[in-house]
């Protein structure tokens, strides 16, 4: 590939085909759950967007509290419709249709991560030449990335705002950062970086230009996402101010997890970087060291944009290392500046690898490295909880060509929650679902914090205990109710969650399916045999998880029970 990047025949147009190819590849062979951000800051309000409130889409607390853009969903609604409207044109098969649901977002999505990789190429281009072999490294790095392939094409936030930044690094626009800034107010730390040192090096007059033209488009881009989140909250509102005021002047985030300060240095970067990890922190410390004396003025332009990425990189991860709460993903956008950072030394060593065999196994090493992470990660680990969703879809798929009297099916996920995507992989309305929430103690003092316990917690604290208080006596049967089973168990409320109501209190009937991860199927074995269920499916999710809660395989129970349907007794 490289030499054939070198051929003039090699057009932009047929490298972004070959990035692209590759991508939707990589989108439709994924089969792994990574956060659950994917499905429900995303998917799930897109699809309520797209087919109403009966679709029965799991809306989670985010966006009761008007936390959230709603830039993002609003983007996958439109991809929804298209695809449903699609799939009615061609006359698909129920089975079919769903499929092209599911795959409709990933299409999507693959399109952005192949930008993503395109624009951090044409970074590597712009400073280090169209057809120099640091620019090669730039698309080897970005394409061969673990961490790409395995995030890249997953409905993320995170990675669109990738996608977008990696653009504005090579094209400079600066609509860009402002709807990134949007998707994400955090990386607004990035352009703070990048600007401020743009600024500083730039005379009078392109100051008042850059600083213009970040007003213009800054603003543009904020009344529409203020219009849009108009239309979808039905009041005005700045999810932005509210996201920042509630996750970081609260610390509500911090109910989800607190780490270490070094995690970013030590976890954070190494997973984002893998085997390119070295040739960036070399490339990090080689622009921060002065520029040589007598350097051709497009040197020290290269040489002052490589220490304006470094210093966004350096700055960015020390500011988010002062938040307790920590995610990788939330420096997935700094990758194409480590990536094209990184790029000179991976050529130096490729160069070598090649004039010599004793780099040569390094090489072959880091690669082998490369494809084993890539694939563990997106075929094996965690797909249990992805591989039982489509199990329940294809049960109710089945049903309906059989002479049930109704096809609707009954679930209840007894797992922490969000474990599994939801709506946007069950499906169909008539997959009667509800899981364990984890709503935040919003609004509680700070000191009364550490003993509160949510729906999720309160069940692992006695999950025997819970299961009697919560759960209806069992009458041998499994009501199915197509208008109202299930609505409740589909939104995250308060009011909706059987621990907050009090025990004995709206008692939820026992279901036709339950869900639950290996680990707590001795604690549930008393109920097995009193309700009839039998063993119907084992998943395997993972090796090994940090999380107690979540270890072994994904169990899946079921009762075949006599049927009573709630709609034809009406």
């Amino acid at each position: 590939m490289d030499s054939q990047l070198d051929g003039s025949t090699w057009s932009h147009q047929k490298v972004f085909s070959l990035i692209l190819a590759f991508r939707l590849v990589n989108a439709l062979t994924i089969r792994t759950f990574f956060q659950p951000d994917e499905y429900f800051q995303s998917l799930e309000p897109a699809w309520e967007l797209a087919f109403g409130l009966r679709a029965k889409a799991w809306i989670t607390w985010e966006w009761h509290h008007r936390l959230r853009s709603s830039l993002h969903p609003f983007f996958f609604s439109a991809v929804y419709m298209i695809a449903g409207r699609a799939a009615q044109a061609l006359s698909l098969s129920t089975a079919n249709h769903s499929a092209l649901l599911i795959a409709a977002p990933k299409l999507t999505q693959a399109i952005f991560a192949t930008c993503t990789d395109y624009f951090t190429w044409r970074l590597g281009a712009t400073l280090f030449g169209e057809k120099s072999a640091a620019a090669r490294a730039s698309l080897l790095t970005t394409v061969s990335n673990p961490w790409q392939w395995f995030c890249s094409t997953r409905t993320f936030s995170n990675s669109i705002e990738t996608t977008l930044t990696a653009f504005a690094l090579s094209k400079w626009p600066w609509e860009l950062p402002a709807i990134a800034c949007v998707l994400r107010p955090t990386n607004l730390l990035v352009w703070v970086c990048v600007a401020s040192m743009s600024l500083l090096r730039a005379a009078n007059v392109d100051r008042l230009f850059l600083v213009f033209s970040a007003a213009l488009y800054g603003l543009l881009v904020l009344s529409i996402s203020v219009l849009l989140d108009r239309a979808y909250y039905g009041a005005w509102t700045m999810p932005a101010l509210r996201f920042l005021g509630l996750n970081v002047g609260q610390s509500v985030a911090s109910f989800y997890g607190r780490n270490r300060s070094d995690y970013y240095l030590t976890e954070g970067i190494p997973l984002l970087l893998t085997t390119a990890l070295p040739f960036a922190v070399h490339g990090v410390v080689s622009s921060l060291k002065p520029v040589r004396s007598g350097v051709t003025a497009q040197e020290s332009v290269k040489h002052q944009t490589l220490k304006t990425l470094s210093y966004t990189c350096v700055l960015v991860t020390i500011a988010f290392s002062s938040i307790p709460h920590k995610e990788v993903r939330f420096l997935y956008p700094l990758l194409p500046a480590f990536i094209v950072l990184s790029a000179p030394s991976i050529a130096h060593f490729v160069d070598r690898a090649k004039r010599s065999n004793r780099y040569r196994p390094a090489a072959f090493v880091m690669m082998g490295l490369n494809v084993a992470i890539a694939i563990y990660t997106t075929q094996f680990h965690q797909r249990g909880v992805v591989d039982a969703v489509h199990f329940l879809r294809q049960q109710y798929e089945m049903s309906a060509f059989t002479d049930r009297p109704s096809p609707a099916i009954s679930a209840v996920f007894l797992m922490p929650c969000h474990s599994t995507p939801w709506r946007s992989h069950l499906v169909y309305a008539d997959i009667n679902a509800w899981a364990l929430t984890c709503e935040p103690p919003i609004g509680l003092p700070e000191d009364t914090r550490a003993g509160y316990l949510d729906e999720a917690d309160q069940f692992y604290d006695d999950p025997h205990s819970w299961l009697l208080s919560n759960m209806a006596d069992d009458e041998g049967t499994i009501r199915r109710d197509r208008s109202n089973a299930g609505r409740d168990g589909s939104r995250s409320n308060e009011s909706t969650i059987p621990g907050q109501r009090g025990p004995g209190q709206d008692k939820r009937p026992w279901p036709e399916y339950l869900v639950f991860f290996e680990q707590l199927e001795d604690s549930l074995l008393p109920f097995k045999s009193d309700l009839g269920y039998e063993t119907r499916q084992k998943f395997f999710n993972t090796h090994w998880h940090d999380d107690w809660r979540r270890k072994g395989d994904v169990v899946i129970w079921h009762r075949p029970q006599p049927v009573v349907d709630s709609i034809a007794n009406q």
